[in-house]
């Protein structure tokens, strides 16, 4: 199991004192975007719930209850999450939480307290009767029952899950720890590393490819390039992410403009300095403005690729 960093030790203390003054009984930790085996604070933190002898606010790891858990045969730890081998589908099912709910009902095997870890509550807020039927026992759990839950964007959990939980928001982690967690698992990871703002993002929203694709047409605008874009990515599931990438790129336009610096882009937007100079600023708000709307409607039924393709010949026309 994960053993915690330095950076990780205050928001770990914050969470063991939430479950020993008894505010805790459920807690969704965000921003969570790192890979379930390198989750070191719920899975720390969740070891010693069911410690039968911890020490100095961890887990002993020598009792019986940690020896189950170190062996990942413990029987009051239920994991909530998608069976992506059984169902081919990344959606907690109804009836895995009816076995949870199940669980939580039966007396403790071995340790005084049972815990339900949910590595990714976004595949159980995807299925509504799923998480309908978890609010029952998130609003009344049984004693000594609790709930530890990641969230990589907390914004898109149910209101009703999120007012039966307390919140913790984790720390970042520092740039050089980041950088060694990305390299080898994602092409180019510092610009991926800023453009979360130092978030550690495993799934980034564009391969190599792609984003040397859409780099270049933002350089170097032009309608064949447009159209090349689009067909060769697929716009339906790329909507949202394209829409966020050309927002950032404008900020930094307008930043480079006023200070001759970038933020996201700071690698890439000397390529685009000459059409930057011939900038029209109206223009500019009133793009951004449109793609912020139609961000508040990416889930609407609308035809993505000709917004899209509107956006870009709008694009285009901020350095005419």
């Amino acid at each position: 199991m994960p053993k915690l960093n330095d950076w990780q030790q205050a928001n770990y203390a914050q969470l063991v004192n939430g479950f020993h003054q008894a505010n805790y009984h459920a807690v969704i930790l965000y921003p969570s975007r790192v890979p379930m085996s390198d989750d070191a604070i719920a899975w720390v933190v969740t070891q010693y719930l069911l410690c039968l002898n911890p020490r100095n606010n961890l887990p002993c790891g020598n009792c019986q209850s940690c020896n189950l858990f170190i062996e990942q045969s413990h029987p009051d730890l239920f994991i909530l999450q998608a069976d992506i081998e059984l169902s081919k589908s990344l959606t907690i099912k109804v009836e895995q939480v009816r076995q949870l709910i199940e669980f939580t009902s039966r007396t403790s095997h071995t340790a005084k307290n049972k815990v339900i870890f949910i590595p990714n509550i976004s595949e159980l807020v995807a299925s509504v009767n799923s998480a309908n039927s978890l609010l029952k026992v998130l609003e009344e759990p049984p004693e000594n029952c609790y709930f530890i839950i990641n969230a990589s964007d907390i914004s898109k959990i149910l209101p009703t899950i999120l007012s039966r939980a307390s919140k913790l928001k984790l720390d970042k982690p520092p740039y050089e720890y980041a950088i060694a967690q990305l390299s080898g698992k994602i092409d180019n990871p510092d610009f991926w590393l800023t453009y979360y703002d130092n978030e550690l993002v495993y799934d980034v929203a564009f391969n190599q490819e792609e984003f040397i694709q859409l780099i270049e047409v933002l350089c170097l605008p032009s309608i064949d390039g447009i159209f090349m874009l689009f067909k060769n990515i697929d716009s339906k599931v790329k909507y949202k992410n394209i829409l966020e990438f050309i927002l950032k790129w404008l900020q930094d336009c307008m930043l480079y403009l006023m200070t001759n610096q970038a933020y996201y882009f700071k690698n890439y937007i000397d390529k685009a300095k000459n059409i930057i100079a011939k900038l029209n600023k109206d223009k500019l708000y009133n793009l951004q403005q449109d793609i912020i709307f139609l961000l508040e409607w990416v889930n609407h039924p609308l035809s993505h690729k000709l917004q899209l393709e509107n956006i870009f010949i709008k694009y285009q026309q901020l350095y005419v």
